[in-house]
């Protein structure tokens, strides 16, 4: 491999014209350079220079190599700037991933914060969903990811990655308002023959619904499925059935009204933001911390609709 200190000594003789130029340059001394450059001779068996007692001028050789050695300095140089930069948070790139709910509440203010204090760094965005979002952060598509998972369910694989828990939220309730209201905590024992609004039973929170009814010992009579909670909190408001819903993903809509649970069975969705362990970087760690306030911010806020008492009779 090239010593890069020569092939820079070879680029100083071809620009100012002699050795002892090139040397005082590089702040050594002309036998010195001379020494180092007959070094690189031997490395790479040609003859780059043509010496005599006053001049010294590149043979085709040396001229070929310092052509080269002047873009490997240059590409040298810019990837110096741009690691430096990116240290210094005034250039690189940030990758970032969310599902929608989480995006909007607090990751979308968490990056504007970011961009307003960094605005060499590029930042880009893409929605995914958890079980998508996982991989690509562990494979290094993505830097930083909001993700959840739900407790009562299969734990995914987190090896290699930095998880950061935000906290858990439990499941609601969501009804059509014209349901009547009624004091205490709505019973998912007393919902066994509601007709039940849920999304697609796989993974995450596709399973909640059937989960919980297989624990309050029933099969729920699922009339409708969607694949995000906004669709179904407007199949909800429609009057097709009642939902389980995380309770910051319950919005307030004037034809939907929100019910504590009396049984949690262990149910609830655990958000978390991930970075691959190896990530070291500050403007990732910087992001992140901007996010969990933004995450803070939220829920002293205490955004989200209002949770009421239960219905008094079960739903049908």
């Amino acid at each position: 491999m090239l010593d890069i200190r020569r092939l820079s000594l070879l680029v100083s003789v071809a620009k100012l014209g002699s050795i002892s130029a090139a040397a005082a340059a590089a702040g050594c001394t002309a036998s010195s350079a001379s020494e180092q450059l007959s070094k690189l001779e031997r490395e790479l068996g040609a003859t780059l220079l043509e010496r005599s007692a006053r001049s010294v001028r590149l043979t085709a050789a040396g001229a070929e190599l310092a052509d080269h050695g002047r873009r490997i300095l240059t590409q040298m140089d810019t990837a110096q700037q741009a690691v430096q930069e990116v240290a210094g948070l005034s250039g690189g790139r940030l990758r970032v991933a969310a599902y929608h709910t989480g995006a909007s509440r607090f990751v979308i203010p968490g990056i504007a914060a970011f961009t307003r204090r960094h605005p060499g760094v590029r930042v880009t965005f893409d929605e995914m969903e958890p079980e998508t979002a996982l991989p690509a952060v562990s494979n290094g598509d993505v830097d930083l990811a909001l993700v959840n998972r739900y407790l009562g369910l299969q734990a995914p694989d987190m090896s290699g990655l930095d998880v950061l828990e935000l906290g858990k939220e439990p499941f609601v309730l969501a009804a059509p308002a014209s349901l009547a209201a009624g004091p205490g905590p709505a019973s998912m024992r007393d919902l066994a023959t509601a007709a039940w609004v849920s999304s697609r039973p796989a993974i995450g929170f596709q399973a909640i619904t059937e989960l919980a009814a297989a624990r309050a010992g029933f099969t729920p009579n699922i009339v409708a499925r969607a694949d995000n909670y906004e669709l179904i909190l407007d199949l909800v408001a429609g009057g097709l059935g009642v939902a389980l819903v995380p309770s910051r993903a319950a919005k307030t809509r004037p034809s939907v009204q929100y019910y504590q649970l009396a049984e949690s069975f262990d149910l609830a969705r655990l958000e978390s933001l991930i970075v691959r362990a190896s990530d070291h970087s500050q403007a990732t760690s910087e992001l992140r911390q901007l996010i969990v306030q933004q995450f803070r911010s939220a829920t002293e806020r205490g955004e989200g609709a209002p949770i009421r008492a239960t219905p008094r009779a079960p739903m049908a």
